[in-house]
């Protein structure tokens, strides 16, 4: 690299470049060529001031999500573990060491089969968090839904993931106010809990009603997050049994602006015709509803190929329409000659 060329001498103030050169390749998103950058500086850091000074280990801190980011996950770990175990040992502040063991807890929910030490990490992030930032500071709430996440990650643990939640949503509606995008997101992450719980569909509804009418009255109605909430509305009135009139109305509204905004190749636009063809079917308009769905089925195998489980699916679907508009004919042919239902 041309930078490390031009180094003439081994200084601090050639290693505070290289932290100056690899901040910036890293907000461009060239992970690799900040790493090479910010692995020198840590070096030069490291001979010239000590391996626990606190250049030398914010260098290390960085270079660890670095190789997280370049997807070299176990030696990410490797280097959040020991400048976790460095920050502990020299008494560094409570923001540093929170964010070291958040960005640690994310390379260990990456590798897969680490919850127990997700959870630890993240419980004591919020303990940390609320300790140190307090119950209103924006770290903390999102400490909380982390925690919650994992929680809900971990299976069986909806109660705490709740409590987690209702108190996040609490706080942000008495702080932020109610149409701010945080507490619409904490009120959609209470939805899917509540949902998941299973009969508390009223306050799932009550809650994506809000959700959907403070998106659309700030953010419009052809906005992603707004669209999202149509379909999670129309999902949750099929759930509870509305009229499934309200949930074709909500559902033809996110098809006509994703095919507009999107193209009819694009994943969302394809599962957008699939649910509204659901809905034609249940709603007994089956010619409507074959026809969207062969357009779904097109669309998926564009988008991933004719092999792919969403194309499969959507095939079986329209053969299994057919067969029902045949079996129709042929029950009202034979009704002519056998007793009217009542």
């Amino acid at each position: 690299m041309a930078l490390l060329a031009n180094l003439v001498e081994d200084s601090e103030a050639s290693a505070d470049l290289c932290i100056k050169a690899g901040y910036h390749l890293n907000e461009l998103g060239r992970y690799s060529e900040s790493l090479i950058l910010y692995e020198r500086a840590r070096k030069l850091y490291a001979d010239l001031l000590g391996e626990e000074n606190t250049k030398t280990i914010q260098a290390m801190h960085v270079i660890g999500c670095l190789l997280h980011n370049c997807g070299r996950l176990e030696e990410a770990q490797q280097i959040q573990e020991k400048v976790l175990e460095a920050m502990r040992r020299i008494g560094r502040g409570d923001d540093d060491t929170l964010e070291c063991m958040n960005n640690l807890a994310i390379t260990y929910e990456s590798q897969g089969g680490r919850l127990e030490e997700v959870q630890e990490l993240r419980e004591k992030v919020l303990e940390v968090s609320r300790r140190a930032l307090g119950e209103e500071h924006l770290y903390t709430l999102i400490s909380m839904q982390n925690l919650a996440d994992t929680y809900r990650d971990m299976g069986g643990r909806l109660r705490e993931v709740q409590e987690l939640e209702e108190k996040a949503l609490e706080v942000r509606r008495r702080t932020l106010g109610e149409e701010h995008p945080d507490t619409l997101k904490s009120m959609h992450n209470l939805a899917i809990t509540y949902e998941s719980q299973g009969g508390r569909l009223k306050e799932v509804q009550e809650l994506r009603e809000k959700v959907l009418e403070m998106r659309r009255r700030t953010l419009g109605d052809e906005h992603l997050d707004t669209l999202k909430s149509m379909q999670n509305l129309a999902v949750t009135y099929r759930h509870v049994g509305r009229r499934l009139d309200k949930v074709q109305e909500l559902e033809e509204k996110v098809l006509e602006v994703r095919r507009r905004n999107l193209g009819e190749e694009h994943p969302d636009t394809a599962d957008a015709m699939n649910n509204l063809a659901q809905t034609l079917h249940d709603r007994g308009r089956l010619d409507e509803a074959i026809s969207l769905m062969e357009e779904a089925a097109c669309s998926y195998a564009c988008i991933y190929d004719s092999d792919h489980s969403k194309t499969k699916r959507a095939e079986q679907a329209v053969g299994a329409w057919k067969d029902e508009i045949e079996d129709d004919d042929y029950d009202e042919e034979d009704s002519i000659h056998g007793d009217e239902a009542e």
